[in-house]
């Protein structure tokens, strides 16, 4: 008896995190459309998303609070960007880490295309 009730508190808990991090996923997933962000992606437990003006990315976390844990790079203020293994380089100090070579470089020519406008 003691076992199935603690096995059921940790199935609880497990269902509960789930639960919390799928409105999480939800969350992220509407701020990124109000942004009118394109070619979204999930990898390595963050979205990535590249909009009219700026490439936002934004970490899964527990407690989430949109606008202020979204890291944002204007594509005015990029001045390089490279390629480095698995990830993007902006500025020389940013990087941007993608599970897939397809997606990175996808967004690799996606922003040098929106830098040299």
């Amino acid at each position: 008896m003691v076992f199935l009730a603690f096995f059921g508190f940790i199935f609880f808990i497990i269902i509960s995190l789930n639960i919390y991090d799928s409105y999480n996923i939800n969350t992220m997933k509407k701020y990124l459309d109000k942004s009118l962000c394109s070619n979204l992606v999930y990898s390595k437990g963050s979205y990535k998303g590249l909009c009219k003006n700026k490439i936002i990315l934004i970490e899964n976390k527990i407690n989430i609070s949109l606008p202020k844990d979204a890291k944002e790079y204007q594509y005015k203020n990029i001045n390089n960007i490279k390629k480095i293994n698995s990830y993007l380089l902006i500025n020389d100090k940013n990087k941007i880490k993608f599970n897939s070579q397809k997606v990175l470089n996808t967004y690799y020519i996606q922003i040098k295309k929106k830098i040299k406008k």
